[in-house]
């Protein structure tokens, strides 16, 4: 793996490294994970309209994310390959202190998302993302898998 740049950590507290990151249009997602103690990965989206991060249970949820955003961010012409893709309109991303942390495709408008964090019916926040937002998060979302792919953190469909 890359050499991890440890972030300042409060006695006690786990220290971070960077394992992956991808940036585009002003958004960009990181995976980190802990570099002392047992091993947890983070992932973190920052931008122009939120900030979240939250635990994962493996960077694998990466994949699964491009996924479903890729199944419904496709144009007319492309509509075939992604119909062999998911067309799940939910992916269940990770946890931040206990609370779920999911992404949520708006099939009424069929052209935005959002992050929540909390239930679908009961959440804490909620973070709309509309087309142009989610199409950046996706190429930031491919730049991370094919880094974790180099780092042999994902395998398979690399």
């Amino acid at each position: 793996m890359k050499a991890k740049s440890a972030a300042r950590a409060k006695p006690g507290e786990p220290t971070f490294g960077l394992v992956a990151n991808g940036i585009a249009g002003g958004w960009e997602v990181a995976v980190d994970e802990t570099v002392k103690g047992a091993q947890r990965w983070y992932v973190q989206v920052d931008g122009p309209s939120c900030y979240v991060h939250f635990q994962v249970r493996h960077p694998r949820i990466i994949e699964q994310w491009l996924a479903v955003l890729k199944s419904h961010l496709c144009n007319d012409r492309s509509r075939k390959v992604a119909s062999s893709l998911s067309r799940e309109v939910e992916v269940v991303l990770g946890k931040f202190e206990g609370t779920t942390v999911t992404f949520l495709w708006d099939d009424v408008a069929n052209d935005r998302g959002a992050i929540l964090v909390g239930g679908r019916a009961e959440f804490v926040a909620r973070f709309e993302l509309d087309a142009g937002s989610l199409r950046a998060i996706e190429r930031a979302l491919r730049q991370v898998r094919d880094e974790l792919c180099e780092e042999g953190v994902l395998s398979g469909k690399c």
